[in-house]
């Protein structure tokens, strides 16, 4: 993950260091147009983008180190960046873009067994020299990085050293992979955009389309259930098949005090599955405790737990998610169940749809659901403006609610915040990075 970030004249004009906590929070704030947004659009470039369009982004100097030491430096210059020493030249991106195609070969079409024809300038090929062309490429399609490989591409052809920019390569690939993932949840949470054919009669074109996000949520919701559901009906017929040879096996018995507590945990288990309607029907029987058949029941309860545990994951995400937005909504209450995912209902006992909550609704629910289920691995996650709709007191309540989930997730989640927002900082200024008071 990053530890720190030292950016010189960010819009021509701004130079800054910020240092980042291996795991937790750390709060990016300032006047408008001090570059908070752009410094998170910069964070995901490195692990998202190539090295051109980092290059794109307006600053002289860039030094990104990670927790394990490893620097990226990037310097740029006239029609070229510097980086990590090593000069690379930027050409513009239609050639990027038709180096790239050269990469797959897509102007080779066969015309028999054995030729071949190049449709850029129409010349004959044999299948020895196609098969050379191919392991040409071959052995670069592991160099990611456009901007690497068309300088590699220019001093091959100049006939040149390539070592420095392969090294290069090899450095990029280990530091994105130190680097780990990135998520960025834009200010934009409450309307995604989608390319579509359309298709009129004669011919089809492609047109953009908004989806709501908050009409997505329950949909995702049901898939989430589905998918534990499918895990623990493979888990079951697994124990099942292998019951009988198990039982007959086991030599071991449990103690009636072991007994209790394991049954007493089952049915916590069994009571929040319920809840949540997350099962049509769940039907596991206790028995009286008899010394004799304590062998039996133990295999038994062993099962009936291993069987049980594959929803923990998923009520710990449910409890903490319906907690947050339950404990904001006034007049409401979200209801999670197998069957329809996420449902609001009114204190009336009716539903609403959810397009027609508020705009401030909508975007916890939405930020929230990003957080807690759109956040499996360890990685960090950049968030914009997380206060945006939100009534003061629920900005108040954003980081306690931010370290909570950080704590669900094992504090493998790192999240850098950008906000101009006090509301949202509250008492937490010792997490704070001040673009302002470093500019002054």
């Amino acid at each position: 993950m990053i530890k720190s970030i030292v950016i010189k004249k960010l819009f021509g004009q701004f130079d800054y260091r910020l240092n980042f906590y291996m795991s937790g929070i750390t709060i990016i704030t300032g006047p408008n147009g001090f570059g908070k947004s752009t410094i998170l659009k910069i964070i995901e470039s490195i692990e998202d983008k190539d090295l051109y369009e980092i290059s794109r982004f307006s600053f002289s100097k860039l030094e990104v180190e990670l927790n394990n030491g490893d620097l990226l430096r990037i310097e740029k210059g006239d029609n070229q960046i510097i980086v990590n020493e090593v000069a690379l030249k930027i050409p513009n991106k239609r050639v990027l873009e038709n180096l790239e195609k050269r990469r797959e070969l897509p102007f080779i079409e066969r015309i028999s067994p054995r030729d071949y024809i190049d449709l850029r300038d129409n010349t004959l090929l044999t299948y020895e020299e196609v098969r050379e062309m191919r392991s040409q490429f071959e052995h670069e399609r592991d160099i990611a990085d456009r901007l690497v490989y068309f300088n590699i591409d220019k001093a091959r052809g100049a006939k040149s050293s390539q070592s420095q920019y392969k090294d290069l390569n090899s450095f990029l690939i280990r530091f994105r992979k130190e680097l780990g993932p990135i998520k960025f949840i834009k200010e934009q949470r409450l309307l995604r955009k989608e390319i579509d054919d359309e298709d009129t009669g004669y011919f089809s074109r492609k047109r953009e389309i908004a989806i709501e996000v908050i009409n997505e949520i329950p949909k995702k919701i049901k898939e989430e259930i589905k998918n534990v559901v499918l895990r623990y009906s493979e888990v079951s017929s697994q124990l099942d098949s292998t019951f009988p040879k198990r039982l007959f096996n086991t030599t071991i018995g449990i103690s009636r005090e072991d007994y209790l507590k394991e049954l007493g945990d089952i049915i916590v288990r069994q009571e929040k599955i319920q809840d949540y309607k997350l099962l049509n029907e769940l039907k596991y029987s206790s028995a009286e405790y008899t010394e004799s058949y304590s062998q039996a029941l133990r295999v038994y309860l062993q099962d009936t737990k291993q069987k049980l545990e594959v929803f923990d994951d998923l009520i710990n995400r449910l409890d903490l998610f319906t907690e947050i937005i339950n404990s904001k909504l006034n007049f409401k209450k979200i209801i999670i169940s197998n069957e329809n995912g996420l449902t609001v209902i009114k204190d009336d006992g009716t539903e609403l749809d959810t397009s027609k909550l508020s705009s401030g609704e909508q975007q916890i629910i939405v930020l929230y659901y990003e957080l807690i289920f759109g956040v499996k691995d360890k990685l960090t996650l950049l968030i914009d403006e997380p206060e945006i709709s939100l009534h003061v007191a629920w900005q108040r309540e954003l980081l306690k609610d931010f370290k909570k989930i950080i704590k669900m997730k094992n504090e493998e989640l790192s999240l850098i915040v950008a906000t101009h927002a006090p509301q949202v900082i509250d008492n937490n200024w010792d997490l704070v990075i001040d673009l302002g008071e470093q500019y002054d």
